[in-house]
């Protein structure tokens, strides 16, 4: 029996010796039985290793490493409009497709709360909901938000009727036309003459000559919407010149136009700018590197 034990370990010993690196056969020949333990637990551990075609996978930000990073949206968001982005939207989905009554009132309640676009995205799918009930909640709660839209607008409106003018009345007032366009409870018509209202109002606040930044990059970005590349670029000119803003950031948002724009050369223009000065931030670093290689 010894025997046949010995010349099986010496069989496994050899054939280890054509897969394995030496080192571990010596270790495996020498001590029967913690050798075999310890290979036992070496492949454990190695199986759990990446697989070769995972390792020869390019990795995703190479694959966007020709994407411009996507530009900013029109309105800047308040500490609190960041917070009500973290909410997990998807529970207040499934409470939503849920039995429990209380519960779906709860989630309506705090939808009409949030007013984000998405928020109401959900509470409009939920107008024919098969409950009776629910189709009031939902009423109610799309009331409200047209109620607070509504209010907002004319307390803004009196403030300027008021004389209260300047770049700050004339933001806040842009700025409710933008989020009363987003919500998706207008209808087109409405729609387009606040869109005239915003840009309007944006303009105004522009022409104070106070050089708020962001009164200048919501224009931009309603400029950029309407693929008026031109006056996109001649708006962030006159940002630079308020010096309230830095050299990075405009080349960085005229490079982002020149791309939308399909003016390539131009594009590549702006950041070579900007690997002269230094100027590229982490997040572009490769992206410069790219175009201008």
């Amino acid at each position: 029996m010894f025997e046949l034990l010995l010349m099986f370990h010496l069989i496994v010993s050899l054939i280890l010796f054509f897969l394995i690196p030496k080192n571990l056969v010596l270790f495996f020949f020498f001590f029967p039985g913690i050798g075999a333990i310890g290979l036992a637990v070496l492949y454990f551990f190695t199986k759990q290793r990446i697989p070769p075609e995972k390792i020869m996978e390019p990795e995703e930000d190479w694959l966007t490493l020709t994407e411009l990073p996507k530009p900013k949206p029109m309105i800047s968001k308040s500490r609190t409009e960041r917070m009500i982005e973290e909410l997990d939207l998807m529970s207040l989905a499934e409470i939503l497709s849920s039995s429990d009554l209380e519960l779906k009132r709860g989630a309506l309640e705090k939808l009409a709360l949030l007013r984000t676009p998405e928020a109401i995205d959900l509470l409009l799918r939920h107008r024919s909901d098969p409950s009776a009930e629910v189709r009031f909640y939902v009423t109610s709660a799309l009331e409200k938000i047209k109620r607070d839209f509504d209010e907002e607008l004319e307390v803004t409106r009196n403030q300027m009727e008021k004389k209260q003018t300047g770049a700050m009345v004339n933001l806040s007032l842009s700025k409710i036309y933008l989020q009363y366009i987003q919500s998706g409870l207008l209808d087109e018509a409405t729609a387009r003459v606040f869109e005239r209202e915003a840009f309007y109002h944006l303009n105004q606040a522009v022409a104070t000559g106070t050089g708020d930044p962001q009164a200048y990059r919501t224009l931009i970005q309603l400029y950029r919407k309407q693929s008026a590349w031109d006056r996109a670029l001649e708006l962030l000119n006159q940002l630079k010149q308020t010096g309230k803003t830095t050299e990075s950031e405009i080349s960085k948002e005229k490079a982002q136009i020149f791309y939308e724009a399909g003016r390539y050369a131009e594009m590549v223009q702006e950041f070579n700018r900007l690997k002269e000065k230094g100027a590229a931030d982490p997040s572009w670093t490769a992206l410069v590197n790219w175009w201008t290689s």
